[in-house]
């Protein structure tokens, strides 16, 4: 999977099949968005 998925239309295609509801789909390992592990303390969000 090239990791692009089309929406038109209200309808969901991955190289140009249909997506359903249930469908699989095999994703990279790894993500382009940076991500952070972080804690929760009342309104406050801390880096973990």
């Amino acid at each position: 999977m090239d990791g692009e998925i089309l929406a038109v239309g209200g309808e969901c295609s991955h190289d140009g099949v249909p997506l359903r509801t249930g469908s699989v789909l095999e994703s990279p390992a790894v993500s382009a968005i940076e991500s952070h592990s972080v804690r929760v303390d009342g309104d406050d969000i801390h880096l973990a």
